[in-house]
This record gives C-alpha cells, structure tokens and sequence, in this order.
C-alpha cells in the first residue's frame, strides 16, 4: 500500500474516492484490476466497489479487459472531462512545487 500522500491528496483531501482517482491519474499508462488499486491506495474493498461503479459510470475510468476473472481498468483519456482533471492535477504540482522553491530560494537570501 503506498503510504506517501500525493500533493493531489494533500490538497483535494484523503477520501477513498481522491486515492482511487489519484492512483489513475499518476499510473495511466497502464490497466488495472481491483486487487491493484486495493493495494495502491489501501481502499477497503468493499468502499472500492463502489469508487469504482461511481467512475464507471461518469466515465472517467473504463474497463480495458478481463485477465482470468478480474476486470482490468484504466483513466479514460478519451473524456474531456479527464483530460481536465489531469491538466488540473498537474497544474497543482506545477504551481506548488514553483511555491516551494520560491520560498527556498527566499530562505537562503
């Protein structure tokens, strides 16, 4: 389970809803199943289920295929609304990121 908080969590807050949706957005290459997003984001299961059927339906996650029994899942890059969200995620660690370093760099003057 990872244990570091995102400075998307930090700043969006640490529901399961920010861990699942943050987990997506910063591992989009790739599909996923339950079991991984479960061990990413230490979302109960049975709170993951219902992230999960929540993305599903406004699209911003699609099932990709089936491995076995398990769905595989990933961020739907197709939906401008996703498209957004990223565009939104990395702006957040852009701009605090320049913030940390203004104050840095004010610090050792």
């Amino acid at each position: 389970m990872t244990q570091n908080k995102t400075l998307f969590i930090e700043y969006f807050g640490d529901s399961p809803t920010t861990r699942v949706l943050d987990f997506f957005v910063e591992n989009d290459l790739y599909d996923y199943s339950k079991t991984d997003i479960f061990r990413e984001t230490g979302v109960a299961r049975t709170t993951l289920q219902g992230v999960i059927k929540k993305l599903l339906k406004k699209k911003i996650i699609v099932k990709m295929r089936m491995v076995g029994r398990a769905a595989m899942y990933k961020l739907n890059r197709g939906n401008p609304i996703v498209e957004e969200i990223v565009r939104f995620a990395i702006n957040v660690v852009t701009s605090a990121v320049k913030a940390e370093v203004g104050e840095l760099t004010a610090q050792s003057s």
